[in-house]
């Protein structure tokens, strides 16, 4: 079965059903065998999990500020701690992490350098507990114009550079 559905009764205000599409992160197997899809869903972060090889989920929200598209990434260490990577609303990169098998997370860290107005597409890597790099583009000349799920006209960031970054970290749990 599906993560995530297309439409979404579950995710929508006011009685609104929301289409929020099926597109989402790249999936993570952790050493228990426990599968993990990461995805902005419906302007939120959320991770689905299964133990039974995708045959059911539970979906969890993992932080409530935001998602900015469907990208987002997701890894897990030996001890069983989840680390989850996404892009918020306001366009910069987030960290939460859950100790307890998805039930509680962390408050989201932006983990960016200072300077980075804009990023995108992150990707995580997890050694052993609390050591992890986050790989993502990012820009510290973006117009950042449009909010939300606003197009932005393709000539307004006709002079935006992009760049490679890194966040690393040896203590990420704390």
């Amino acid at each position: 079965s599906p993560a995530f559905p297309g439409v979404d009764p579950v995710a929508g205000e006011d009685g609104d059903i929301p289409f929020c599409g099926g597109l989402h992160g790249h999936g993570k197997v952790g050493y228990d065998g426990t599968v993990y899809i990461p995805k902005g869903h419906c302007g939120q972060p959320w991770l689905g999990i299964s133990r039974d090889e995708g045959a059911s989920w539970d979906r969890v929200q993992v932080a409530s500020n935001g998602s900015a598209d469907h990208e987002a990434s997701v890894d897990v260490d030996k001890a069983g701690n989840i680390y989850y990577v996404y892009i918020g609303r306001d366009r910069l990169p987030y960290l939460v992490v859950s100790r307890d098998g998805g039930e509680k997370w962390s408050e989201p860290l932006m983990v960016g350098p200072p300077g980075i107005k804009e990023a995108n597409i992150p990707s995580l890597d997890v050694g052993k507990p609390g050591h992890l790099a986050i790989a993502y583009y990012g820009s510290e000349n973006s117009p950042h114009p449009c909010k939300g799920d606003e197009e932005c006209p393709p000539d307004v960031y006709a002079k935006t550079t992009w760049n490679g970054y890194t966040t690393i970290s040896a203590d990420a749990l704390s």
